[in-house]
């Protein structure tokens, strides 16, 4: 039976042009860019100063302007018929302290920046510490430098009032433009807190994939017809992906999933809430646990890579480890799948990562209606992630080499609906899916006390044992953003009304 659709006939990118004009970019659709840099910043006091740089910003005077998804589409329609690039991608979001801050001089009223206007999770923040406790995030003296300022043994969140995120697959234009930017607030604009880099890696097959060497993002709600993995052959570079989607569907209803009525733009202006958390992943030790798994579950040679699809979920070409015994399904990277021939979890561990994240439809039970409606629930949970690597891969194979990691990001409508109930209530809870033996914590991204978990050693079949996998992803740093619509931007910068 095929998954209810919130919205099952997607729009094209010529009429989003027009329907989304007023919505950042990035947003519904990837902006695509190989190499990223985000700039978390902290505002003069004198917005005086302010004011004018982030105009420049939205009025095209500045290094970089802000991109819209009428200008991002636009973009990607000239580099399908024409292969020229797009222009250096911008984008602007602001933390709920930076909005108040920019409030003071603006017309802006308090509950537009505060609660009911904007959900709960958003103005307590990711460094707060009841959100510490919620999602069991490592101490504030485990975060990286310029999260937490430290006195007398006491964390404070170090004030950060937005993020400015550049990207381009022009490395060097990069950073030519985050040195300009970075000047531009040495010179009164505010203080530059925090700067990560984020740089895309590839496998053979020139799919995205992170450090531990798995196809990522893979599996992601889908906004226009034009990125449906099922629609009509356009040729050339955008020849179709030619998979059904009779068992996944992964088209979505923005206004359902991702966007918000923008409180501070126009009537028609629509908002998204952000989630950054910057990860680090132990290569070195993961990939010698992935080995040591292989050994304690005795695989016989040639399936030795089915210890980390089992962690997985997938292969590392992507290939869902519920779908068959070894990799190869490849092209494309597939998705047309969930676990309904699994119900015991002797292909897929029920605690596998991607399991874990996206049950595609486990969580509904019941009769026919009752399993539809938990099944459309269980979607509005869906994360819409821009996650991108971060730190040089040969580094990872060294000892006492610099961190590597992935700089997870998503898009919401509401933090607390989406990005935390899935970290607390699936990922780090050893009960989900369902209590079925106590599948255990997420072993990838899953945070708190680690039980033993089980495998299976054949594959298909019931025979299994239990094995320990330690944590290997640690949380570096990160905090809670909201991305204003192209309007909201305006009035917030004092350009609007």
């Amino acid at each position: 039976m095929s998954p209810v659709l919130a919205h099952p006939n997607p729009i094209t990118y010529k009429k989003a042009i027009a329907e989304y004009a007023d919505v950042q970019g990035n947003i519904l659709k990837g902006h695509g860019r190989d190499h990223a840099a985000f700039l978390f910043i902290e505002f003069n006091a004198d917005l005086d100063l302010v004011q004018p740089w982030l105009q420049g910003l939205l009025n095209g005077t500045g290094p970089v302007a802000i991109t819209s998804t009428a200008k991002q589409l636009q973009d990607t329609i000239r580099f399908k018929q024409f292969h020229i690039p797009g222009d250096l991608f911008g984008m602007l979001l602001f933390t709920a302290a930076g909005l108040e801050h920019m409030a003071q001089a603006l017309p802006i009223e308090p509950t537009q920046v505060a609660q009911p206007a904007l959900p709960p999770a958003f103005p307590r923040g990711m460094r707060a510490l009841e959100t510490n406790e919620l999602l069991d995030d490592p101490a504030p003296k485990k975060w990286d430098k310029g999260w937490f300022t430290f006195q007398d043994g006491v964390a404070t969140p170090t004030p950060l009032h937005a993020l400015l995120l550049l990207a381009d697959d022009d490395v060097e234009l990069l950073r030519r433009t985050v040195r300009t930017v970075s000047d531009q607030l040495a010179g009164g604009v505010g203080t530059l807190r925090v700067l990560e880099w984020g740089h895309a890696l590839r496998n053979a097959a020139g799919n995205g994939i992170e450090h531990f060497g798995y196809a990522d993002g893979v599996s992601q709600p889908v906004y226009f017809a034009n990125d449906m993995p099922n629609r009509a052959p356009v040729g050339g570079k955008d020849a179709p992906l030619a998979e059904d989607v009779d068992r996944w569907n992964p088209a979505a209803d923005p206004e359902a999933l991702v966007l918000v009525p923008d409180p501070l733009g126009d009537s028609q202006g629509q908002g998204s809430f952000f989630v950054f958390r910057k990860l680090e992943q132990d290569v070195r030790g993961f990939k010698a646990a992935e080995e040591h798994l292989a050994q304690r579950l005795g695989l016989a040679k040639g399936d030795e890579e089915r210890a980390g699809a089992m962690l997985v979920g997938r292969y590392e070409d992507g290939t869902p480890v519920v779908e068959r015994g070894g990799d190869g399904l490849i092209d494309p990277l597939v998705n047309n799948f969930d676990y309904a021939h699994d119900g015991d979890g002797h292909r897929c561990p029920f605690h596998a990562h991607i399991r874990k994240m996206n049950p595609r439809g486990e969580t509904a039970s019941g009769t026919a209606d009752e399993r539809a409606a938990g099944t459309e629930e269980e979607r509005l949970r869906q994360l819409t992630r821009r996650g991108i690597p971060f730190g040089n891969p040969e580094e990872a194979q060294k000892e006492g080499g610099k961190p590597v990691g992935l700089l997870f990001m998503c898009f919401q409508r509401n933090i607390s609906q989406q990005f935390e109930f899935i970290q607390k209530f699936w990922a780090n809870n050893a009960d989900f899916l369902f209590n079925k033996n106590k599948p255990g914590l997420d072993p990838i991204i899953g945070q708190g006390n680690r039980d033993k978990l089980r495998f299976n050693y054949t594959y298909g079949a019931p025979g299994c044992r239990q094995a320990e996998f330690k944590q290997f992803v640690k949380l570096r740093g990160g905090e809670y953003f909201y991305a204003p619509s192209m309007s909201g931007l305006r009035k917030v910068t004092g350009l609007g009304e």
